[in-house]
This record gives C-alpha cells, structure tokens and sequence, in this order.
C-alpha cells in the first residue's frame, strides 16, 4: 500500500495520518512510499520507506554507502540547501506553537563544512569497529565517516589495520582543525598492550590515552590537545565540552559577540561556561567576565585557557549553575547561558528573572526547552530574535541563539 507523506516531524521524518500517525524515515513531504513497520506504539508508528515514487526536488542520493543502516545522520537524502530551509521552518513551527508570539526568526548560519566536519567521534568495538545500527546494539563496521574529520578518517584505519580490539569497547577521537592536534582515547575492559598501541599509533596521533575503572591514563603525549579560534587558543581535555563543528562555532560565537553588545563596563555572567569559550571570546570588550560550570575538567582548561590568551579579568567557578545562583551576590548587567539539553532548571529560571540585566544571550540546542525557557522569561525580557545555527549538517539538530532584553529599560537591537 502507497501512502502520502504529509510533511516532515522535527526529527526530518515523513508524516502519514492513516488511523494512528505514522512516522516514516527517508520520506519526504508529498512523496508517495510503501513502508516497513519498525515499532509499534499505543499511539504512533515508526516506519522506514521500502519504495518510494513522486520523488522530491529536495531529495538527492546520499553520499553514504552506510547511510540506510547507520544512526549518525538521518538527512543525508536530502540537499543540504534543503535540509537548511527544514531546520529554519522547524524553528519557527516551534516558537509559533509553544510560544504563541511573533518572533522575528533570521536566516539560519550555515556550516562552510558540510561534509568532514565533527572534530571528535566515537566509535563502537565489538571485534569490528564502527556505529551502531538503526535502532539497536548491533555495529555497523565502517571504513570511514563523510562527517568525521579526514584526520579522524585516517586514525580509524590505522586502529583498524593494526590495534587488537579484544580488551577495547570504545574508541574516541578528538581532531583540532587548526592547530592539528589529534587525540585517541580507548575505553578498555581489561589488560591490553599499551606499547603496540604507542608503536602503532605515535606517528598518527599528538596524545594516546586510556580510559578504564573511570580513570584516564595519558601513555603517549599529552592528556590535552589545542584548538585555535580567531585569535585565541584553547586548550581541550579527554572529557571536556568542546563544540562538534569547529568552524560553525566560531560563527556562533560571533552572533554571540554582536547580541551581548560588550560594553567596558559591564559585567558579564556565562552560566554553563564549559572551557570558557564564550566567555573569552567576550572579555576583551568588557569589565569582567564569571564563568560558571559544574566539570570541573572543563573549569581546569577554561582557567588553563584564560592563562593561554593572557586574559586577566575572567574568573570560573566550579559549581552546578542552579545551585551557585541562589548565592551569587554580583550584579551582571549582560548574561550569557548556554544549557544542557534540558534547557534552564527552575532556579535560573527565577535568578533570570531577578537579575535585572539589560540583555540575556540563550545559546540552545532544543529548540522545544529554548521555547518554554522563553515563556517562562517574556514577561520580565522581550524576545528580540533567534538565530538557528546549523551546527550539525544532515542531522536533525539545530542550534538557536536568542537574544533577550529587559523590558523595563529596553534596548533597541540595531545591527
């Protein structure tokens, strides 16, 4: 039987309205597809095309002989141009529904990269090497990611071609763009032969490190590796939060620049600070800068990376933001967050809302959290714009920057 797809869900899937609603991957709006169940819920289905006709502009061949079988991308069948135009609509369709206001949404900034852009992987062993299928447990052997940095590419069939997997379950790796630092990390279970891997790995690799009874093990080089952003430097740890798309991130951090509008007297929070990204980026236009962040591998770079850049008026403390609020006795009069994806926790929430700061930045990864979170905030801030970022291409993820002014002393945004 030949079903209709009516649209695409916020997942990129096709949607058929057939009794209960379907969900349909590798579908595209008007497409007409036969479709294989893959689950079954009380109130929905998950299904796969099997044949497709009507075929869309959008739709093109994707460039992934893996592409059917692998989790990693799911709109690889669709132009990039395509997938953009998605993600914007997606944005809007979010705000429109949840936060039932006119916001003005901007064209999304796309990725320079969209093929060989993530700077680190994780692979899956299980005497193969690879992503785990649609679905499932089951590894999916891959000779190479089209997502994955060339570098990484090359690392992975050094492991493949050399390294015994019998003692590993995961392998991730980290690459700098432009510094050109790489980083393995072996998650093990058990004895392994730390020289053969030095041996084989030395030549590939900046730093090889071992992970096991949740402790690292730095065997060769160093346990950290450098990225270089615009002008500044920044150091990146084995467990420490640094944006997938290196590229993209320094145009996220820009559109952050220009929504804060730094001035020399302000005083800028940057709750969920991570390596201190943002904030670095920030201080140089300002008084100071507070960097709150709850790994404490991640506040160990960010102050090794403030020493790096020679910056003087940043501090970071080592705390969950929902709780160091409630004791924060400061004024900031511009403030940056940039959440997990779960989005702002009822404390912030009520300290935002205290906080009487001319303009908040909300950096978002959801865009269905970022639009509660704006619910909660729009009676004490006005929701100036958003901005979707593509920071993740043939995915369907997107990232938002919102920015947001207090009503009581407004603040027209002029670019």
């Amino acid at each position: 039987m030949m079903y209709q797809i009516e649209k695409l869900d916020h997942k990129g899937r096709g949607i058929v309205r057939n009794g209960k609603i379907m969900f349909v991957a590798n579908a595209l709006p008007k497409e007409q597809v036969e479709i294989k169940i893959t689950s079954e819920k009380k109130k929905f289905i998950e299904a796969e095309s099997t044949k497709i006709e009507n075929l869309s502009r959008d739709r093109c061949t994707p460039n992934c002989v893996y592409y059917f079988q692998c989790g990693g991308c799911n709109l690889l069948h669709m132009k990039y141009e395509s997938t953009l135009k998605f993600k914007e609509n997606k944005v809007k369709e979010v705000m429109n529904k949840f936060v039932g206001k006119s916001i003005k949404i901007n064209d999304i900034l796309y990725s320079k990269d969209c093929w060989n852009y993530r700077n680190k992987v994780t692979f899956h062993t299980n005497k193969k090497i690879g992503y785990y299928k649609k679905h499932s447990n089951d590894i999916i052997e891959i000779e190479k990611c089209n997502i994955a940095d060339a570098e990484i590419n090359r690392i992975l069939h050094c492991i493949q071609s050399s390294i015994e997997l019998n003692s590993i379950d995961e392998i991730v790796i980290r690459k700098s763009k432009y510094t050109k630092d790489s980083m393995v990390i072996l998650k093990i279970n058990g004895k392994t032969d730390e020289q053969n891997i030095i041996q084989n790995l030395k030549d590939k690799t900046t730093s090889i490190i071992l992970y096991q009874n949740k402790k690292y093990k730095t065997i060769y080089g160093t346990d950290f590796i450098l990225e270089k952003m615009d002008d500044f430097v920044f150091r990146i740890s084995e467990d420490s939060f640094f944006q997938i798309n290196t590229e993209t991130a320094i145009l996220l951090y820009k559109k952050i620049l220009e929504y804060i509008t730094p001035q020399k007297e302000d005083n800028i929070l940057d709750l969920y600070c991570g390596t201190g990204t943002i904030g670095i980026f920030l201080s140089k236009y300002c008084q100071s800068v507070t960097g709150i962040e709850i790994n404490e591998s991640a506040i160990q770079n960010a102050k090794e990376n403030a020493r790096l850049n020679h910056i003087k008026n940043i501090s970071f403390l080592c705390k969950d933001s929902s709780k160091a609020v409630l004791g924060l006795k400061d004024i900031y009069s511009k403030i940056v967050v940039d959440p997990p994806r779960a989005g702002l926790d009822k404390n912030t929430i009520n300290y935002l809302k205290n906080a009487n700061a001319d303009r908040i930045v909300y950096v978002s990864c959801d865009p269905v959290t970022l639009a509660r979170d704006l619910n909660e905030l729009s009676g004490i801030y006005n929701i100036e714009e958003i901005t979707p970022v593509d920071m993740f291409p043939y995915t369907h993820h997107v990232e938002c920057v919102s920015l947001l002014c207090l009503k009581e002393a407004p603040q027209a945004f002029i670019k």
